[in-house]
């Protein structure tokens, strides 16, 4: 099977200046602050594999020393060196398998070389290098090229947050699609070409569609017979299953009016909460110091009541009027008495402790008061939170898996009322065919195509693969045949935030990956999207890593087993890469844009202001 596979890449120039990067054999994540060289790295894969010699397309700015790009890219036929100078339309190659030819491939073939890099894409792809498809829906042709095919694997950054669909480009819609189904299919598309035929050819394309429809009315016939029998064993009818669903999504409206109701109770409890806690612990350090107080009162009154009782037993003492030595009269002399003032600063103490007892009788009341309203808001917040995490959440998940039992009966019975549909119209454009002379040029809807070729499939794997990216909280998941896109949650994308179109669109991209993996006639094996999470922000609140839509993201696409190669450049503006399980297959490049600080940026001694 043929592949591509980044090996390592070189920038080089003239001052001996030069930057590598070597590739994960299958995930590689290179992340890091704006200009640090990530849509650098882009633009030197997309420009050695051959894009447009313009300003837009250049790699390098003319002062950063840069001019050469090598690209080591691993294929079928082996390992090939692809070098390529900024300003040149040369690119030069190199490779041992003798079924490559070495030397310059140019980006359009002239009469000296009619080598180009398409041709050397195409051949390492295993596709068509003659091949015309269908630009429009008159079926007018245009060259089948590489580049046409190259926008569906490698996503830029100005891509990534796009209202349109992902798998759409911005213009030429119609041969991009025709190039996809042709690489998915290898169905060359020439039933639709606009092109004069000879009476042999229209008679053999008018066999081929009747043999075409013959054995597509009879391959719808089996479909619709199993789906009869799947019906058959549900049990149920259409009218019951339909009053059903609305009785479940009125019971799941209620349910998430009843969670946000709590939630916001919640949020409110907890926010008086932390206003009542920071009140209680105030008034607890007051009550302490209440308590000091009192006691600092306490020996006051025992240090005044000692003064007044010792002025008592001094003043009763009986006084000596001799002298005990000579018996002459002595008058004695008067002392200072404190009793009194002793006494009113008793009073005045002892009046202040009452006071100040009693307000602390009163605060100790305060402080009950609210430890026991305290309680009151923790134990609501725990009976809120209980409530949501342990009745109303596994109601909500019982509700959700009971109506994707009984959305998947009602899509049976659609799909056997479009089958029922479209049956008879291929039974009647049977019968015209059969009796005609010229069959009707039939018309080249792009979009219908491609939609019939992957909607079924990106619809199935959806859930599973949001799932496995931790995110739990998606219910349905739809893809538009009118614009290819994809709808979460009945959400349309062009409703919702640049960050939520960017993951949105790489989901998508990841679906379609799959899509190839497991159902495309060909493969390339390598993706880029640049920024697939692009101004994408989670909520503060939600710090669990299981939770957490950026690290769920990467995880999956670390965790996949797969053949495929996936190169993610992401921007650490705002949110810091998530903390990722690098293995042997796996390679993860974080620039700082900080000198000696881990590695700065791709383009070594290059600084953006």
């Amino acid at each position: 099977m043929a592949y591509i596979k980044l090996l390592k890449l070189t920038a080089t120039g003239p001052s001996d200046k030069i930057s590598t990067i070597e590739f994960g054999k299958k995930a590689t994540i290179i992340a890091g602050p704006s200009d640090t060289g990530k849509t650098c790295i882009f633009k030197c894969i997309d420009f050695v594999l051959g894009a447009k010699n313009d300003e837009d397309h250049a790699p390098f700015d003319e002062e950063d020393g840069y001019t050469t790009v090598n690209l080591l890219i691993d294929t079928s036929y082996g390992q090939m060196s692809l070098t390529r100078e900024q300003g040149s339309n040369k690119t030069q190659v190199s490779c041992d398998n003798q079924s490559i030819e070495n030397g310059e491939y140019l980006l359009n073939a002239n009469k000296n070389n009619p080598k180009t890099i398409n041709s050397l894409m195409l051949k390492i792809l295993g596709l068509r290098e003659d091949l015309s498809i269908p630009k429009n829906k008159e079926g007018e042709p245009e060259t089948f090229t590489w580049r046409t095919l190259k926008r569906a694997f490698f996503v830029d950054e100005n891509r990534t947050d796009q209202s349109k669909s992902i798998l759409l480009p911005a213009t030429g819609d119609t041969a991009y699609l025709a190039g996809l189904i042709y690489f998915l299919t290898d169905n060359d598309l020439s039933n639709y070409l606009l092109r004069d035929e000879t009476k042999e050819i229209k008679e053999a394309k008018k066999n081929a569609i009747i043999g075409y429809i013959s054995s597509h009315k009879q391959e719808m016939l089996n479909k619709k017979n199993n789906l009869l029998t799947k019906l058959s064993t549900s049990g149920n009818d259409i009218d019951s299953v339909s009053k059903l669903i609305d009785d479940l999504n009125q019971q799941m409206f209620n349910i998430n009016t009843e969670i946000e109701q709590l939630t916001e109770e919640t949020k409110h409890t907890s926010s008086q909460l932390i206003q009542l806690q920071t009140k209680h612990q105030k008034n607890t350090i007051l009550y302490s110091n209440y308590n000091a107080l009192k006691t600092d009162y306490q020996k006051d009154v025992d240090r005044l009541s000692f003064i007044v009782q010792h002025e008592l037993m001094h003043s009763n003492l009986k006084k000596n009027t001799k002298c005990p030595y000579c018996d002459h009269k002595i008058t004695p002399k008067a002392s200072e008495s404190y009793i009194e003032a002793s006494r009113i600063e008793l009073r005045r103490v002892i009046t202040n402790l009452n006071d100040l007892e009693e307000t602390s009788v009163n605060l100790k009341d305060t402080l009950d008061d609210e430890a026991d309203l305290i309680q009151v808001y923790e134990d609501t917040m725990t009976k809120n939170k209980n409530k949501v995490a342990e009745v109303l959440l596994p109601q909500r998940q019982r509700i959700a898996d009971t109506l994707r039992n009984y959305e998947e009966y009602i899509s049976l019975k659609s799909a056997i009322d479009q089958l029922e549909f479209a049956d008879e119209a291929l039974s009647n454009d049977l019968e015209t065919y059969k009796r005609g002379k010229d069959l009707p040029r039939i018309p080249f809807e792009a979009k219908k195509l491609f939609y019939d070729l992957i909607g079924s499939f990106i619809k199935e794997n959806g859930l599973s693969v949001l799932n496995k990216m931790g995110n739990l909280d998606v219910n349905t998941i739809d893809f538009l045949e009118t614009k290819l896109d994809l709808v979460i949650n009945n959400k349309k994308k062009n409703k919702r935030g640049k960050g939520y179109k960017a993951y949105t669109n790489s989901v998508l991209l990841l679906l379609f990956r799959k899509f190839v993996e497991e159902k495309s006639a060909n493969k390339i094996g390598l993706f880029m999207f640049d920024s697939p999470l692009k101004n994408l922000s989670i909520p503060e609140e939600i710090d669990d890593d299981t939770n957490n839509i950026r690290k769920g993201f990467f995880d999956y696409i670390i965790n996949l087993k797969t053949d495929d190669q996936i190169i993610i450049f992401e921007n650490t503006k705002h949110l810091e890469l998530p903390q990722l399980d690098e293995n042997e297959d796996t390679k993860i490049y974080i620039f700082t844009q900080k000198e000696n600080s881990g590695r700065y940026g791709f383009l070594n001694e290059v600084k953006k202001a």
